[in-house]
Formats: C-alpha cells, sequence, structure tokens
C-alpha cells in the first residue's frame, strides 16, 4: 500500500511539471524594443562592408547638413547630406560628395531595435550609432486601487 502512494505522488509530481510554464532564453529570441518609430538623435555612424565610415549630426525625423566619409586607408572626403528621412522603421539618405560632379551615394535600410542596415551601391552597410526611439509613450492606465 504504501508503494502505491508513492507511485501516485510520483506520478503527481511529475504531471505538474509538465503544466509549467517554459520561458526562452533570451539568446534564442533577439530582444525586440517593440519601437515601429525611430529618429535621428545627433552623431550618426555608417559603416560599409567594403572599408569606410560615414558620419553626419541630425536630430529629428529628417537627415541634414555636412557629412564626411573616412575610408580604411586614411583617406577622407567631405560632402553634404542632400535628402533622408527616417520614417517608422525604414531609413534612407542620399549623400552628395564635394570630391567629383555628381558623386553621390543613396543609402536605404531598415531599423531594429535602434540600429539600422541595408545597401548603398552594391554595399552593404550598418549603423554604428543608434537611431533613437520616437514611438510615443502609451497613454496611462487606470490608477489601481491601493486602499
Amino acid at each position: 500500500m504504501r508503494s502505491n502512494y508513492r507511485l501516485f505522488a510520483a506520478a503527481t509530481a511529475i504531471g505538474a511539471v509538465g503544466f509549467l510554464p517554459v520561458v526562452p532564453s533570451a539568446q534564442a529570441y533577439p530582444f525586440d524594443s517593440g519601437c515601429d518609430k525611430y529618429a535621428f538623435n545627433g552623431e550618426f555612424q555608417a559603416r560599409g562592408s567594403n572599408g569606410w565610415t560615414v558620419t553626419f549630426n541630425s536630430t529629428g525625423e529628417y537627415a541634414s547638413g555636412p557629412a564626411v566619409v573616412r575610408f580604411d586607408d586614411g583617406g577622407q572626403v567631405s560632402g553634404h547630406v542632400a535628402s533622408g528621412r527616417v520614417v517608422g522603421n525604414t531609413i534612407n539618405f542620399d549623400i552628395v560628395w564635394h570630391d567629383k560632379p555628381h558623386n553621390s551615394w543613396y543609402f536605404q535600410g531598415l531599423v531594429r531595435d535602434g540600429h539600422a542596415e541595408g545597401r548603398t551601391g552594391n554595399t552593404n552597410w550598418f549603423s554604428e550609432t543608434p537611431l533613437a526611439c520616437a514611438t510615443p509613450p502609451p497613454a496611462p492606465g487606470p490608477v489601481p486601487n491601493l486602499r
């Protein structure tokens, strides 16, 4: 009789464990901030896969102003952001370089968790500095009764 009780207790414990929620590890699922609208927040740097870094300063939804590209071999070229905008999680900007006529690079990409990545011409690029989340905070809910 005592062995039947132990068997029943063991089966009950094993069955209860089967109903416990399993929380996935953070490594299995990349963090998603839930932000669906981004903006420039000062210095922005983009790194190209073939050895350059573009830098410019902008705040808000639109990009503008002076820009510089620094090459890994030590060279650099000045230019300006002719147009640029972050809409939701899409980023686009066009930089005109002052070294030659008609020399411009058009960047397009997507933003996830503040970091942008995309293509310009035949080169991949990624942001080395994050964009700011511009999603408005949720409206405050009802205050719980704390009596």
